[in-house]
This record gives structure tokens, C-alpha cells and sequence, in this order.
């Protein structure tokens, strides 16, 4: 999703975009009306999405990328950008589990927030 998003703020800076994804789906993480409205903008300003391939190397000359039919280079990039994914952040977690308070997670990550609940009795 982030990759996504930061290809469709690159557009908006006059950016010609690449997207290199090593799955076969792009944006699996993304909610599906988000998805359709991204993948039609990116569409509309002619993003170049290569499925199924993994950057291997990128150097001051090139991206090197590598594909079930082998490797090739990619050129004339004035700007690398890489969204790898991320990891929740939830240090709570094992204490209010320890605790047997209920919780439940807003957003999955970087960062998550949770709402918790518990009743003390008086």
C-alpha cells in the first residue's frame, strides 16, 4: 500500500514511475475501493508495473532486477524509492495479554494503536 500511494504522489510531482513487485499481485494490502481508484490513476499516468521480478542490485548506473526469465536493467531513474513493507510495533501486547485485558488493534503497523477496555470491581 505504501509503495502504491508514494507511486501515486511521484505522479503528482511530474515523476515518470516504475513499480517493481516481486509478487504476482500488486497492493494486496490495500482495501479493494482504494485499489481500484489507485490502480486507475496509476493506469491513467501510464505506470510501468513489473510483476513477478525482484531488484537484485541498484547502483549509480542502473536497477538490476531479475525475473523468472532471467535479469535485465532498468535506466534513466533520477529517484529510487523502495517500500519493503513493514511490522506491527505492539510492546503492550504481552502485558495486557499477561493481564487478560481485552484489546483490539486499530491499525496493523508501523505503529499500533489499541483500544482496551476492562472493568474494576468496587
Amino acid at each position: 500500500m505504501v509503495g502504491i500511494e508514494t507511486a501515486e504522489y511521484l505522479i503528482t510531482q511530474q515523476k515518470n514511475v516504475t513499480i517493481v513487485e516481486m509478487r504476482e499481485d500488486v497492493g494486496i494490502d490495500m482495501q479493494a475501493s482504494a485499489k481500484y481508484f489507485s490502480f486507475k490513476t496509476l493506469d491513467e499516468n501510464n505506470v510501468r508495473i513489473l510483476r513477478n521480478t525482484k531488484v537484485k542490485e541498484i547502483n549509480s548506473t542502473c536497477v538490476v532486477c531479475s525475473e523468472p526469465d532471467g535479469d535485465f536493467e532498468l535506466h534513466g531513474f533520477d529517484t529510487t524509492v523502495m517500500a519493503i513493507g513493514s511490522r506491527s510495533y505492539n510492546p503492550l501486547e504481552d502485558k495486557l495479554r499477561d493481564f487478560f485485558i481485552e484489546y483490539h488493534e486499530i491499525n496493523a503497523a508501523p505503529l499500533t494503536y489499541l483500544i482496551c477496555g476492562w472493568q474494576q470491581q468496587v
